[in-house]
């Protein structure tokens, strides 16, 4: 091939790669799972939980419109926030807030925070929880309620880096089936208290490789062990989302955005 035609072809196939990259940024993908577990009560069965994670402040349409339709368009009995709705380096608390407040339209929603919360000031992020409770969302920071016959759990984001699971669900009498929300998916050895765990924090690895998996995680550096779906360690399994958004705005490649549709059955 003439050099000049393998110009035009190396540049066209970059072009066509930006083109692709900022369609895959600026999309959502729904992804189901069905989770069946022998603890689960009959309240849970059936129940169809909406995961959203890692918002970031992002836009998908005007004022997230387009997010909203297809979140009201699933008609989940659910919707669970597994932190980082907010971003620290874009920061907007008033539009993390319009979101939620649509969003409690849809169904019961709960949250619980992600790192990135947990970078505003002090002040300002206990303005923003209380705003989301006065809202109608159910914050949840290191806090274990009743949950469809069973527990439902929220861990404040720093708690993850301990072992403050066993000491919350020490206070539970009878949990029986217990779901936990928690933000980072690679201190799961400190959720072995639960039986079903959703979180997120990872983006997919950011870049997918095909046949290795994703590239980089916060927390867990190059080529992560927690990214996506489903782990289990001992007697608890992990679902981890790969997320809405995107910290910083460091694109996806090869890692469409998602939204998580969760299905659980009784035994």
């Amino acid at each position: 091939m003439p050099k000049k035609k393998m110009i035009y072809l190396f540049i066209a196939l970059i072009l066509v790669g930006l083109l692709y990259m900022l369609w895959e940024n600026t999309h959502f993908v729904i992804t189901p799972y069905d989770f069946s577990h022998e603890k689960l009560p009959a309240q849970m069965d059936g129940l169809r939980i909406l995961q959203i994670s890692d918002l970031h402040n992002q836009s998908f349409g005007k004022d997230n419109k387009k997010l909203l339709a297809a979140v009201e368009k699933l008609q989940a009995d659910v919707i669970v926030v597994t932190g980082d709705l907010i971003d620290s380096t874009f920061t907007n608390t008033e539009k993390g807030l319009a979101f939620a407040k649509e969003l409690v339209k849809l169904a019961p929603v709960y949250y619980c925070t992600g790192n990135h919360e947990h970078r505003l000031p002090k002040k300002d992020l206990k303005i923003f929880l209380q705003d989301l409770s006065n809202l109608g969302v159910r914050v949840l920071c290191d806090e274990a309620i009743p949950f469809y016959g069973g527990t439902l759990v929220g861990l404040d984001e720093p708690s993850s880096h301990v072992n403050t699971l066993e000491g919350i669900m020490a206070s539970v009498e009878d949990p029986g089936f217990t779901l936990l929300l928690s933000h980072k998916p690679h201190y799961i050895e400190n959720y072995l208290d639960a039986d079903l765990v959703l979180a997120g924090h990872a983006h997919g690895g950011q870049v997918y490789i095909p046949f290795v998996g994703g590239l980089i995680a916060p927390g867990q550096g190059y080529f992560p062990k927690y990214t996506k779906g489903f782990y289990t360690m001992e007697k608890t399994t992990m679902l981890i989302s790969r997320g809405i958004g995107d910290s910083h705005r460091i694109p996806r490649i090869f890692n469409i955005p998602e939204l998580v549709l969760l299905t659980l059955h009784a035994q």
